[in-house]
């Protein structure tokens, strides 16, 4: 049974579904359906395009260009690659309104309708973006970090009218059917044009599968590189990796077994050794998704900031199965089988911001033993702190809403203070293989970068938490309430230096869109705390 990310997300409660008219009227739209649904039978998925210095199934390279594009991998429940094929097959391209503006100032400078965010070429074309943009690229080339959200967005719009003109014409799918240097005696994107027109206008079906298998066996025939003669034997696996999605299932496992163990009438059905099974399954999709994203790329999943929130859910998931079987405790579980599905579900929903791109990485990084070592331990400590903070949020919302009790405070408490040990031991561990590769690769040990500064600021702010602890100087319920804030030095070691400082050697590891969603996690978490400082300050004047 094909597992598509549209059927999977039907069960996602969370995900909201904002989209504008793709197309200006109906009659465009069953014209656009029609050539999709043609084209779909042609099964071309694994062809493998080069992009970005790798060969990727087209499945991979319609997803991410549809995304860029539409905001979407695709529409009209078309699979990502048909959606794209038609995109460059349908002759009124510029009608479909396919291109995503989400800056809503960019839209007014623009005079575009403010109420949609879908807008055709045509339209854009009419406007003045182009000149608009001018300065924002002049500046792009004197210093990237100078660039204005506004800016940025202008940039951003003339590179998505840019590639659709290229889908259009033909020329993205010539470029990246173009493997090499080397000469082939068939040139696959004529033969690919063929095969689509054939496709479009006649139903001839075994000559459709006849020359699809040609076109596959041109490409299994055609001299590579070594590197990409390794990767074209990998587009059937990617492809499949991507149509599970591996990850959104398991988020979607955990939220359905959050919910059965927050139901008295449900959990008191369910067995110790039936939950053990219930957390084993999610936990194998984890460990699949990592298992196919580490043999497709042939480095750690933890290149980029999707690659750490996956990791830290799977870090989450392996901590609370311990814990389980430490203090078989059924609420620590429930608890923190939701904060999983959250994250879990959040990054699946924002590729645009967290980009799940498999592509290559500086070759420094690929070489070094100490650099996966050094990342993958220094991102796990965060599911650590992870998960006092979720314990410790629980606990503040708890006392809000006046439904906390001892007992539960100096179990959480405990629980917080094994998590923050744990979290404290992998994160000086993983600052000193950094240290290690930092010499190994850069020639010194420290340099006071943003990211292993911030990193050793969180280490220990949390060490201050376990040594007030230790002394007595913090309480259970305090140790439960400054978890949160002291978590916020992890937001700024794991996000705030990616999306807000944009600053240091660890600039492979950096993305754009997020400052918002960091600046929101940490003014909630402090919202949150002021609510409990209030009715602290309250209580004590009565």
């Amino acid at each position: 049974m094909k597992i598509t990310d549209s059927w999977l997300k039907l069960f996602f409660v969370f995900s909201l579904i904002t989209s504008s008219p793709i197309v200006a009227d109906d009659s465009f739209h069953n014209e656009f359906n029609s050539i999709g649904k043609k084209l779909e039978s042609l099964h071309l998925e694994s062809l493998p395009i080069k992009d970005n210095g790798r060969l990727k199934p087209l499945d991979t390279f319609a997803r991410e260009t549809n995304l860029f594009v539409t905001g979407k991998k695709s529409l009209f429940g078309l699979s990502a690659s048909s959606f794209f094929l038609a995109l460059h097959k349908y002759p009124n391209i510029s009608s479909l309104r396919i291109i995503n503006i989400r800056d809503t100032h960019l839209r007014e400078s623009l005079n575009l309708e403010k109420g949609r965010t879908l807008f055709s070429l045509n339209e854009i074309e009419k406007t003045n973006i182009q000149q608009l943009a001018m300065p924002a690229f002049e500046v792009e080339q004197k210093n990237k970090k100078l660039l204005t959200p506004l800016q940025t967005s202008q940039i951003e719009l003339v590179h998505q009218t840019s590639v659709v003109r290229s889908i259009g014409s033909g020329d993205v799918l010539t470029q990246g059917l173009i493997y090499d240097d080397f000469p082939s005696d068939h040139y696959l994107p004529e033969s690919l044009e063929g095969l689509l027109s054939l496709a479009q206008f006649n139903n001839n079906e075994s000559v459709m599968n006849s020359m699809t298998k040609e076109i596959h066996q041109t490409v299994l025939n055609q001299k590579m590189n070594p590197e990409f003669e390794i990767q074209r034997t990998k587009m059937g696996i990617e492809v499949f990796y991507n149509q599970w999605n591996f990850f959104l299932f398991a988020g979607l496992f955990y939220l359905l077994l959050s919910f059965a163990l927050f139901l008295p009438y449900v959990e008191k059905k369910l067995s110790d050794r039936t939950i053990v099974t219930l957390l084993t399954i999610p936990l194998l999709f984890l460990i699949t998704g990592f298992s196919l994203r580490v043999y497709i790329t042939d480095f750690p999943p933890v290149t980029n900031m999707y690659g750490t929130m996956v990791w830290v859910s799977f870090g989450i998931s392996l901590f609370s199965y311990i814990f389980y079987f430490l203090y078989k405790d059924r609420s620590i579980l429930g608890i923190m089988s939701l904060g999983i599905a959250l994250l879990l579900l959040l990054t699946d929903n924002i590729p645009l911001i967290i980009s799940p791109s498999m592509d290559p990485i500086m070759a420094v990084l690929r070489s070094s033993y100490w650099l996966t070592i050094h990342v993958l331990t220094v991102t796990i400590s965060y599911a650590a702190f992870s998960m006092a903070m979720i314990l410790g949020n629980v606990i503040i919302v708890k006392s809000l809403l006046n439904k906390v009790n001892d007992e539960e405070v100096k179990r959480f408490s405990h629980y917080a203070y094994r998590s923050i040990q744990l979290g404290v031991l992998l994160l000086t561990a993983g600052i000193i293989l950094g240290g290690v590769w930092a010499d190994y690769s850069w020639g010194r040990f420290w340099g006071w970068d943003p990211k292993e500064t911030w990193a050793l600021i969180a280490d220990l702010g949390f060490l201050a938490l376990l040594h007030g602890r230790y002394v007595g100087w913090i309480r259970p319920m305090r140790l439960l309430v400054l978890a949160p804030l002291t978590y916020l030095l992890v937001i700024m070691a794991w996000f705030g230096v990616n999306f807000v400082l944009s600053a240091g050697l660890h600039s492979y590891g950096f993305s754009s869109g997020g400052t918002f969603m960091v600046v929101t996690v940490i003014a909630v978490q402090l919202l949150l705390y002021a609510a409990y400082s209030s009715k602290l300050v309250l209580h004590s004047k009565k």
